[in-house]
């Protein structure tokens, strides 16, 4: 019977996934799938794509904040929180005060 070395624990074990044991594998693949997400979120929002889609949502709302029309400090913001639905209907203009107000209303409705 061939032994392997887990990377995290060091435990010896009799199979390995990834270089890790069983009971190492569950939260190392959570973590990387974390990360994975986290890097693709950052490729969406630095794209050319990207800067189109807040452009055309800008333009659309006439380049003030939908919610108290200033004209300054204007960010997009996603209704539904998800940063990867870029549709139309979930994007909104508004100003950075207000942007992290909704997010903080999101957050905590969420309980996070």
């Amino acid at each position: 019977m061939v032994l392997f070395v887990c990377l995290d624990c060091r435990q010896t074990t009799p199979t390995r996934q990834r270089g890790r044991c069983p009971a190492c594998f569950a939260p190392w693949k959570a973590r990387t799938n974390r990360q994975r997400a986290e890097n693709r979120k950052t490729r969406v929002r630095n794209s050319a794509r990207w800067q189109k889609i807040r452009a055309a949502v800008k333009f659309c709302d006439g380049y003030q904040c939908v919610s108290c029309g200033a004209i300054e400090t204007l960010e997009v913001h996603h209704r539904n929180g998800d940063v990867l639905n870029n549709h139309g209907s979930n994007l909104v203009t508004l100003c950075a005060s207000c942007h992290r107000r909704a997010d903080a209303r999101r957050l905590k409705t969420r309980g996070g």
